[in-house]
């Protein structure tokens, strides 16, 4: 959605977010391979580009509000693109928006997150239907 107005640190960094993120689980589904390949191609960078992910450092390299906002609302779609936000996820993603400050923000993104996927299925099923 807005991975590209990141700069080139922050979208490493976040590729990093992402593939920790689609494993934490311990279950990494097609469709998630198929999203991570999808962030890539987004941003301009490849599985190559991965690093070992730290938290901690999170607020170093997003201290733009604006990022911080991208940076969890991309996060919250990573979480909830195969339709499961299971426990392990919801617990990374509080821990998230705890260290942006944007924990009060939470519940307004994820329904917003969900909107838009939902659109994109209604767009795609009529663009696709065979009426």
């Amino acid at each position: 959605m807005f991975l590209s107005q990141l700069k080139y640190n922050q979208k490493k960094y976040f590729l990093s977010l992402a593939n920790h993120l689609l494993n934490i689980d311990e279950e990494f589904d097609e469709f998630e391979s198929d999203y991570l390949r999808a962030i890539c191609a987004e941003m301009s960078l490849s599985n190559d580009d991965i690093e070992p992910f730290n938290l901690d450092i999170v607020t170093q390299i997003y201290s733009e509000q604006e990022s911080k906002k991208i940076l969890l609302t991309e996060a919250m779609a990573l979480a909830l693109c195969n339709e499961e936000y299971d426990e392990s996820e919801k617990e990374f993603i509080e821990e998230l928006a705890k260290k942006l400050d944007l924990i009060s923000d939470l519940s307004e993104i994820k329904n917003m997150v969900e909107a838009h996927f939902k659109n994109q299925k209604n767009l795609i099923s009529y663009i696709f239907s065979e009426e």
